[in-house]
């Protein structure tokens, strides 16, 4: 009788134990989670290259669709460590561009969610835009082509971001995410006229900064390591503005923390230096454009003006910070 009831018992514990080994661990249930990236905030306006006296700002990008003012959207996700757990990478071939679905465990987790240009990365290859390793760790930054055989780090472009804290519990997570631009515009403001025989005029530094990191939400900026700073952009003259008084063009600085130094040239058509002007103190705020206004060639084409004014584009915040330099040098 013994014997059988013994029998019984063990029988019973390898049935529950067998029921229990078949069971998914709770651990293992994900909730689905919608982001559903909107737009950008009010404050946002465009920023768009010109040249000469053109317009800078169109309707508020509030009002646009994602794909008019970036091409490449990451989502990128970490648990309540700080660990790296995946990243969504979508760009403007997405069918539904800005919504981004996903399933995570219950937890809490930060989302930082950026938008971009081409060729925007993280840690990793032109070929692995995925390849983050840790939120005290990971940086974003722009790589590509480099005219050659292998791809090379780029300078920074126009960029948005915005970081969530995510709380995943037992039912499915739907949340907006309205993005904000992480760098400033920095637009050369040449009073005096152009010269007859100027062809180009260009704009450049060491510190203007290409990396950005996600812990600090800051850009990186280290000088003298001009391959994380060096930016540079210019514009070819065209005949039209020969003559002409306050030509501009304008560049991306992800520089929004420290003042910089730069240098403005013109070159005639032969590459020689027409006039040439260092720039000192240069400040340059998020969401703001700075303008650096003052006479090149002295007035009438030829020589070296006093100096370059800079002041903060007042469109979005009505506090002004100007500057004023005249060390110049040729």
């Amino acid at each position: 009788m013994k014997k059988i009831i013994y029998t019984s018992i063990i029988l019973s514990l390898t049935l529950f134990s067998c029921h229990k080994d078949h069971q998914k661990p709770a651990t293992d249930k994900t909730q689905k989670i919608t982001f559903n990236v909107t737009g950008f905030s009010q404050s946002t306006a465009p920023f768009n290259a010109v040249n000469g006296n053109a317009s800078k700002h169109g309707r508020s990008l509030a009002t646009l669709p994602l794909s008019t003012a970036i091409s490449q959207l990451l989502c990128i996700v970490y648990d309540a460590s700080g660990n790296f757990v995946h990243v969504v990478h979508q760009d403007t071939s997405a069918a539904n561009f800005g919504q981004i679905s996903d399933a995570l465990k219950a937890g809490t987790y930060t989302v930082i969610f950026i938008g971009g240009q081409d060729d925007l990365l993280g840690y990793g290859t032109a070929d692995e835009p995925q390849s983050f390793f840790g939120l005290s760790n990971d940086n974003i930054f722009y790589w590509g082509p480099s005219g050659g055989s292998t791809d090379e780090p780029m300078q920074f472009a126009d960029t948005f971001l915005e970081k969530e804290t995510l709380t995943v519990a037992s039912t499915t997570v739907t949340q907006n995410v309205v993005l904000g631009r992480i760098d400033g515009e920095l637009e050369i403001n040449i009073e005096d006229a152009i010269p007859v025989n100027a062809v180009s005029v260009g704009f450049s530094t060491v510190q203007g900064s290409n990396i950005y990191t996600l812990s600090t939400l800051t850009p990186y900026v280290y000088y003298p390591d001009t391959d994380d700073g060096t930016v540079g952009f210019g514009s070819v003259i065209p005949v039209s503005a020969i003559g002409q008084t306050n030509y501009n063009f304008t560049g991306i600085i992800l520089n929004t923390t420290t003042p910089f130094a730069g240098t403005i040239i013109c070159y005639d058509k032969s590459s020689k230096v027409i006039a040439e002007i260092n720039v000192p103190n240069i400040t340059c705020e998020v969401n703001k454009r700075t303008i650096l206004t003052g006479k090149l060639f002295g007035g009438s084409g030829s020589g070296t003006g006093p100096g370059f004014n800079a002041s903060i584009d007042t469109a979005w915040n009505p506090v002004k910070n100007n500057i004023s330099f005249s060390s110049l040098k040729k």
